[in-house]
């Protein structure tokens, strides 16, 4: 299904996962933490260092993608669209299936964002 180190659960009951219970995974300068991966959705938090940014993600079939600037200030390049969208400190943004794109960290600090995915990765 994809090329993360993480097994699909199934949650038949509440389920609390904290920061150092999460699978940590490196894609070039983006660490991320993932906290829930089931066949309904997928939740982690990301941190991006100033100036750096994430691989090109291409998208995922069947799956919308919701992304949740927690800290920083980020900007989302879309280039199917062939726009940008800036993102601060409690701003969130949904991209539809297979939209490319890729976040680039614009401002002085470390960026954390939220990024979820339903109902499903779709790769």
């Amino acid at each position: 299904m994809s090329d993360y180190p993480v097994e699909v659960e199934k949650i038949t009951r509440a389920k609390k996962v904290d920061e150092q219970g999460a699978t940590v995974v490196m894609e070039d300068d983006e660490c991320s933490r993932i906290y829930f991966w089931t066949d309904k959705i997928i939740f982690s938090v990301c941190t991006i260092i100033p100036g750096q940014k994430t691989p090109m993600d291409h998208g995922h079939d069947g799956a919308y993608e919701v992304i949740y600037c927690i800290e920083g200030n980020v900007v989302v390049f879309l280039p199917d669209e062939n726009r940008y969208e800036e993102l601060k400190q409690g701003a969130a943004l949904c991209l539809p299936e297979r939209a490319k794109h890729q976040v680039i960290n614009v401002g002085s600090e470390v960026a954390k964002l939220s990024w979820s995915l339903a109902p499903h990765i779709g790769r």
